[in-house]
C-alpha cells in the first residue's frame, strides 16, 4: 500500500512539475520574442 502511495504521489509531483516547466517555458518564449520585436524597432531608429 505504501509503494502504491508512493508512486501515485510521485507521478502527481512530476506531472505538477511537467506543466509548470511548460508554462514557464511559454513565459520565457514570449519573453524572448517581445525582447527580439523590440531590439529590430530600436535598430530600424538607427
Amino acid at each position: 500500500m505504501d509503494q502504491q502511495m508512493n508512486e501515485a504521489v510521485r507521478e502527481a509531483v512530476q506531472i505538477q512539475t511537467d506543466w509548470l516547466k511548460d508554462s514557464l517555458q511559454r513565459e520565457n518564449d514570449e519573453f524572448l520574442r517581445n525582447i527580439d520585436e523590440n531590439m529590430k524597432k530600436v535598430l530600424k531608429g538607427l
